[in-house]
Parts: structure tokens; C-alpha cells; sequence
């Protein structure tokens, strides 16, 4: 993925609803590859495989590719997993996956009834789980002597870094989430603050949560 900010969805999240005796089920959940979807889909397609209809959508993002996907699962065209897919688009959402289950209740919706009925369920969804908004980091391994300590430590706390771990051993090692953007002042910052005297390894990049919708 090469943005450095994303939304996404922040947790699984399921919702019921009765439209004209028509029970809609709507589970939501953040994913990370287009496989653990289609797992997420088998998962559910299983435990409600006596439902009319199992519709669904997602947008999952890599390093370089946008895959988009949905289907109305027997659903009169465009009314059910279109809807899906547009709600995740109008949220700006990626790497999350809609699923919505119904139960045909013995009264028809029409098109335009199913297309708001489904766009409902994802929304109600959506808001149940909540979205985060993810930022892309660095993941950097630190070495410091003890009387560095201190200062680093203001370092970590003044840039609001993650500090993942710290092994006390001959020296200080720190695991640390540099948000990207200030990756190099960071850096910088801390070679100037010991004197050169820190050693620092990029182990990879990761995403963390920085905010929330609601």
C-alpha cells in the first residue's frame, strides 16, 4: 500500500435488522488480504447457510494493486452487493469486507427497497465497528548506553512514538514506532541527542491506528 494514511475498519463488528419481515444480518470486519476474505465469506456462508441470500463486498489495497469484489449471491442485479461496495467507497474504506445475510420474509422489497436495505445494514455496520484512521510507521530496533536513557525517553514521549519493548541488558534496547513522516528527524534527533553514540536498525513498516470516526 502505498499510502501513508488509510481508513479502515477498526473491528469485526455484526448488526441485525427486520425490514417487512425480511431479517438482514450485516457482519463487518477489517481484513488484510483477499484470501482472509474469502475465508471470512466461507466462515460465513457456513454458519448461515440456510439464509436466502449471503451478499457481500470489499476493497482490500497492497503495495501496489486495489482488488474490489461483491456479489449479490442471487439477488436481482445491482440491488445487493453493488449497494455493499458503494457504501464502503462513499466511507473511503479499505481493506474491509461487508457481508450481508437476509432472510426472505414472504414480502418483496422491490429494487429500490433491497439497494436501501442493503446500503442500511452496511452503514449500521460500519458505524457498530467503528473506523480508524491508520498511518504508516517504521519499526526501529535502538541500542543506547543507560546515561542516554533520559533523554531518549523525552524523545519518545515529546514526538508521541510507540515504544514497543525495552530489554535492559550491557546496553538499552528499544522496538519503536516512528510515524513516517518524521522518520529522518526523528533519527536525526536522537544521533544529536547521544552524541553519535546510538546504534539503530529499520526492522519494517507497519500501520497504527492514530484517530478514530464515529
Amino acid at each position: 500500500m502505498k499510502n501513508l494514511i488509510f481508513k479502515t475498519l477498526y473491528q469485526n463488528s455484526k448488526i441485525e435488522l427486520d425490514i417487512y419481515k425480511s431479517k438482514f444480518i450485516a457482519s463487518a470486519y477489517p481484513v488484510k488480504s483477499q484470501i482472509e476474505a474469502i475465508n471470512r465469506i466461507e466462515e460465513i456462508s457456513k454458519v448461515y447457510h440456510d439464509a436466502t441470500h449471503n451478499c457481500y463486498a470489499y476493497i482490500i489495497s497492497d503495495e501496489t494493486n486495489l482488488y474490489e469484489k461483491f456479489s449479490d449471491d442471487g439477488e436481482p442485479s445491482g440491488t445487493a452487493g453493488l449497494p455493499i461496495l458503494q457504501t464502503l467507497k462513499n466511507k473511503s474504506l479499505i481493506n474491509s469486507l461487508i457481508i450481508v445475510t437476509r432472510y426472505y420474509g414472504g414480502i418483496k422489497l422491490g429494487k429500490g427497497g433491497l439497494v436501501r436495505a442493503y446500503t442500511n445494514a452496511s452503514l449500521l455496520a460500519i458505524e457498530n465497528s467503528k473506523i480508524a484512521i491508520m498511518k504508516k510507521h517504521c519499526i526501529y530496533n535502538i541500542e543506547i548506553n543507560y546515561n542516554y536513557k533520559n533523554i531518549i525517553d523525552k524523545i519518545i514521549k515529546d514526538n508521541n512514538l510507540f515504544l514497543e519493548n525495552v530489554i535492559y541488558l550491557e546496553k538499552i534496547s528499544m522496538i519503536i514506532n516512528i510515524d513516517m513522516e518524521i522518520e529522518d528527524k526523528i533519527i536525526k534527533k536522537m544521533i544529536s541527542a547521544t552524541n553519535g553514540e546510538i546504534k539503530y536498525e529499520k526492522i519494517s513498516t507497519t500501520y497504527k491506528s492514530i484517530a478514530f470516526e464515529y
